[in-house]
């Protein structure tokens, strides 16, 4: 699931810091703390998304107050390296503190452009049973009249 969910944010991701790099090309110039920023701060991004995924996966197999308590550490966790990169922003010159910080904000960016884009503003999961690719969209009022008629059929 991680990898799935890594081979959709890394490319974005990469996208998203060259606009960024671009954009900050007037304000910068060509020095090398931005791209070193952005790079810091995308992987960062990565490994507080690969920690979630994985303490996600672990904790649906506990009991419910084990798993609040395993999610909790692993929120300290990745609380404590997103500091730590911040720290690292404001401690060294070579990373710009700002172009670490708004790789952050990518994992929303890509989703929600993501679902703009493919879902036409509609909001649309997808997931996988099998194999095979369920498309579930949003209750509607005629969903709602079919499951009446089906009731009264008694099906």
């Amino acid at each position: 699931m991680i990898c799935r969910e890594l081979k959709f944010l890394v490319p974005r991701a990469l996208f998203f810091d060259v606009i960024v790099y671009i954009i900050s090309l007037p304000v910068y110039k060509l020095c090398a703390d931005v791209p070193l920023g952005l790079l810091a701060g995308t992987a960062v991004m990565l490994l507080n998304f690969i920690i979630l995924g994985l303490s996600s996966e672990r904790a649906v197999e506990k009991t419910l107050s084990m798993a609040k308590g395993y999610m909790f550490g692993s929120y300290m966790i990745r609380l404590l390296i997103t500091g730590l990169l911040f720290y690292a922003g404001v401690t060294f010159p070579q990373i710009n503190l700002l172009a670490a910080a708004i790789p952050q904000l990518y994992p929303k960016l890509a989703y929600t452009t993501d679902a703009a884009l493919k879902g036409g503003g509609e909001a649309v999961r997808r997931l996988k049973r099998g194999g095979e690719t369920v498309r579930i969209l949003p209750k509607t009022r005629k969903s709602d009249d079919e499951a009446a008629r089906l009731k009264r059929k008694g099906g």
